[in-house]
């Protein structure tokens, strides 16, 4: 059987949704799989992972991690190292010492005289040595012999009396360095793909067979878009390519045929809770032959499709191009490059021989949704505020999304969900035996926990943030167990989310002035400090954008934003966060008791839409209100904002968040309040000034150089900001008050 080598080296707008005065549209990032990149010095390591060939059958569900990992380390069991030098002897087989520098062209010993009268100069080559110079940016390093020459040149001025030589040393061109090259063994990998540029999730498909798929859009392995620029550009997107495949020889060292009937199947959907392909997007699955190294078109799905339900797909093997050691199949997708666009999303795939074409049964019954919290009203909350009343806040009952894929009913039981905190049980909540689930049905099971009377125990932890584990299985007498079990974690800490921490969508009213709020409730007084929000990047940049955070109470008619209990005098500015979970922390200008019900939210000066992330697993809608024209007024658009509001009891643990509340530039501002000239000073130059009042409108703008001054007799009582913008987008704002 073969073994295949895998050379990585590290280098360690969308059409909107509209509703009259607010939107959602798609998104142009997935922050859950951006990184940040490793530095290294001149070259980087080199890791050459060592990709095995695996046998029939192939199956994958995408409920676990089946994609090669590419994160080896030096020091790994299953990891040799060997280093290269960048110089070495004409030989090729001795280092040079690290401190040699050389040049690549000639150097000269100079000399001036005069002859009659006249400067004459005489240029000798210094001698030169032949080494042999290593390619370290590529595997295999491959070595030539060069000729190099002294880091100096010699100047001898002849016609002075005691003719003093002179050293002159340029930058050396050619010195030592090296690399070290990482071999990974695959020896104990069980992966099934050697890409990952597809994003593996549970969030954006409906309905589908199992839960997890893997999704193709116009998103890079990083989460970042392929082109950030051209955002009409069309092309090849994401890939998802299988290791090589043994279909040459069966067990007992007998060749694979057509007559062993192997068949490749999967199951699709365009769109799901993402965006729709276009008519000119499509799905494609392709064949490798090894003999010709050669990628075959064997199926394609168009975009624009008005069936969006998951479909299976089944393609027979019969040519003899691909019964060989080495076979590999390939999925991939044409879409828009610039974006979390064009969405298409695959499950159950799966390779094996003596198949047909009514081989569409998959005797499996397997969980297709996650578990994200078994609290009554909330995703997240803080552990002091559970403590109030534990039971008051777990919730009733909770259902759990299953499905039966067999064509037979079958039974389901030994349901249960298993608590436990740092590795202890905590408590069992199990769910009836289901006696019959018809064939290819969708079916859900219910799990009383108000009937067992669980709670978590708040004596266990005298903290801020506490984590519990819990698992939820079943028994289904099925042949593939991965999907049989989910896990999650039930997160108390300081703050309340509805949001499941990932986002679908980015979403926000389109009016000057327009003003969001999102409702909570909590039953006795605690001080509100912040408030965490996940700002998506989508279609345009806002970030350049001002909001006022804003705090109302519930005393409007209908429970609706009432008082203002706090209203930022500080600009924020929409923040993109290169991080797991992307939130940005905003805290109040002054921190606020809250009892009750209560909102927070913003008001915003432009019209552009400052796109927080829109969870569409989660709906939340009753609890979103937006305000464009006097009047409170609910969203229309199902799911939750990824807003959360932070609260005082574990003040000063916020070291994995941004907190935005201080100026980046220093504003002095005098007299203030005034009633005629305001003199403003600041350590900038060449910077944009801009005076706003309170509803948003520009009063003045000009070049700021360090100070100026201006005449306020004209304007009206109240309240402006005044804000200086450098030239590298710095900013600071304060307020001024006017008062004749």
């Amino acid at each position: 059987m073969k073994r295949y080598l895998f050379f990585f080296l590290f280098l360690c707008f969308a059409v909107e949704l509209f509703a009259q005065a607010e939107a959602v549209s798609p998104l142009n990032g997935n922050f859950e799989l951006q990184q940040k990149r490793k530095q290294y010095r001149s070259y980087p390591d080199i890791f050459i992972y060592e990709i095995d060939t695996i046998n029939l059958p192939f199956m994958d569900d995408f409920s676990r991690d089946f994609f090669k990992s590419y994160n080896a380390q030096q020091g790994d069991p299953n990891v040799t190292t060997q280093l290269y030098y960048h110089l070495y002897d004409a030989s090729g087989t001795v280092a040079l010492n690290d401190t040699v520098k050389y040049m690549n062209s000639v150097t000269y010993y100079i000399e001036y005289d005069t002859i009659n009268g006249d400067t004459v100069q005489i240029n000798t080559p210094l001698d030169s040595i032949q080494i042999t110079i290593n390619d370290l940016t590529a595997y295999p390093i491959v070595g030539t012999l060069e000729w190099v020459y002294p880091r100096y040149y010699i100047i001898d001025t002849l016609w002075l009396p005691s003719s003093p030589d002179t050293i002159w040393i340029p930058n050396p061109n050619v010195v030592q360095d090296s690399v070290y090259v990482n071999f990974v063994s695959s020896v104990g990998d069980i992966s099934l793909w050697q890409d990952r540029y597809v994003y593996r999730n549970n969030r954006y498909p409906i309905g589908p067979p199992t839960i997890g798929v893997a999704t193709f859009d116009g998103l890079d392995e990083n989460g970042y878009p392929y082109d950030f620029i051209n955002t009409t550009l069309t092309g090849y997107c994401d890939y998802l390519t299988s290791k090589p495949i043994n279909l040459d020889l069966k067990p007992g060292n007998i060749p694979y045929t057509a007559a062993d009937s192997v068949y490749l199947s999967f199951f699709y959907q365009p769109t799901g809770r993402g965006n729709q392909p276009e008519a000119g997007d499509s799905l494609i699955l392709e064949f490798w032959s090894p003999s010709v190294a050669t990628w075959y078109q064997q199926w394609a799905s168009p975009g624009a499709l008005s069936d969006e339900t998951f479909k299976q797909v089944l393609i027979p093997i019969t040519d003899n191009l691909f019964f060989e050691d080495g076979f590999m199949f390939r999925f991939k997708n044409k879409g828009n490059l610039s974006g979390s666009l064009d969405h298409w999303h695959i499950d159950y795939v799966y390779l094996n021989s003596t198949r047909n074409i009514h081989d569409t049964i998959r005797p499996d019954v397997a969980f297709v949704y996650d578990v994200v919290s078994i609290l009554k009203d909330y995703s997240r909350m803080p552990w002091t505020h559970y403590q109030w009343n534990p039971a008051g806040y777990m919730a009733d009952t909770l259902s759990v999304y299953q499905r039966n894929n067999d064509d037979v009913a079958k039974i389901v039981v030994a349901q249960q969900m298993e608590i436990s905190y740092q590795g202890t049980p905590q408590g069992t909540i199990t769910s009836p035996n289901i006696p019959s689930v018809s064939s290819y049905s969708n079916f859900s099971s219910l799990y009383d926990i108000g009937a067992s009377a669980f709670v978590f125990d708040t004596s266990l932890a005298d903290e801020c943030k506490v984590l519990f584990d819990v698992a939820v299985s079943f028994n289904p007498g099925s042949n593939f167990q991965p999907n049989d079990t989910l896990y999650f974690q039930q997160y108390f800490g300081d703050e309340y989310a509805y949001d499941d921490g990932s986002a679908e969508a980015a979403y926000g009213p389109q009016a000057a002035n327009a003003k969001l709020a999102y409702k909570f409730s909590i039953p006795n007084q605690d001080t509100l400090r912040s408030v965490r929000i996940h700002f998506e990047p989508s279609v345009n940049n806002v970030s350049g954008h001002p909001f006022f955070l804003t705090v109302w109470d519930g005393t409007g008619p209908g429970t609706t934003p009432g008082n203002v209990l706090s209203a930022n005098t500080t600009f924020h500015f929409p923040t993109y966060e290169d991080s797991l979970n992307g939130f940005t922390e905003y805290a109040l200008d002054v921190p606020v008791a809250i009892s009750g019900t209560f909102f927070v939210g913003w008001r915003q000066l432009d019209g552009d839409k400052l796109n927080i992330g829109f969870d569409y697993n989660t709906n939340a809608q009753n609890k979103i209100m937006y305000n464009v024209s006097g009047s409170w007024v609910q969203t229309g658009f199902q799911g939750a904002l990824m807003m959360r509001p932070v609260f005082d009891r574990c003040i000063g643990d916020v070291t994995s968040v941004t907190v935005l509340n201080k100026q980046e530039i220093d504003l002095s501002i005098w007299p203030n309040p005034s009633q005629s000239a305001v003199n403003i000073e600041a350590n900038v130059l060449n910077a944009q000034l801009s005076i706003y009042d309170l509803s948003g409108r520009i009063i003045r703008t000009e070049v700021f150089n360090g100070r100026t001054s201006f005449d306020v007799s004209e304007f009206s009582n109240g309240f402006y900001i005044v804000e200086i913008v450098s030239q590298d987008g710095i900013r600071g704002s304060k307020k001024i008050v006017v008062q004749h």
